[in-house]
């Protein structure tokens, strides 16, 4: 069924290819898209377009890697999203706004449902907690955040490199330390 609108009206094309005048009462339900069927996840199908960029072996590795995203503003959110789709299998957030991390956790869940998510926030237990265990942390902080110098400290002391990326006005900056 596909539904067309004209100012004031509604209609649907039915099956016989009939346009319908839509009631006023009706018309959400008429132009509302129908549930989609449910459909196990599978993980090696999902992220099968991968291959070739990544060797089976390689999207086992992103699958088991585990990366810390400090900030989610544009940059982290655009970050958190490519790598998801990468098939990265576990993420901490930290962010100092906690709904920022819970959106972007069900956004994630939409692409990869087993994908391990920790919200974080941007204070000292937080930060501690993003290092644990991460490949990489990959700081998306404004420059003048105040938690930067004790973020980089930990993933220093813990061993953790750091992937420092800015927004430059239409472009992006990026620095490795380790």
């Amino acid at each position: 069924m596909v539904a067309l609108r004209s100012p004031g009206t509604t209609f649907v094309v039915d099956a016989r290819l009939q346009l319908q005048p839509v009631p006023w009462r009706r018309r959400a339900a008429a132009i509302a898209p129908a549930p989609a069927p449910a459909v196990a996840f599978d993980y090696h199908t999902a992220f099968s377009r991968n291959l070739g960029w990544t060797t089976p072996g390689e999207q086992e590795l992103l699958r088991a890697t585990r990366i810390g995203i400090a900030g989610l503003g544009p940059a982290g959110v655009e970050v958190l999203a490519t790598l998801v789709r990468l098939g990265v299998g576990s993420f901490a957030l930290a962010d100092d706004d906690t709904r920022h991390c819970a959106a972007q956790a069900l956004r994630t869940a939409d692409i990869n449902p087993e994908a391990r998510i920790d919200r974080l926030g941007l204070d000292w237990p937080g930060v501690e907690a993003l290092a644990q265990g991460a490949t990489l942390v990959i700081d998306t902080l404004p420059p003048a955040a105040a938690g930067r110098a004790a973020l980089h400290g930990v993933c220093r002391r813990a061993g953790v490199p750091v992937l420092v990326v800015t927004a430059l006005g239409g472009a992006a900056g990026l620095c490795l330390l380790r």
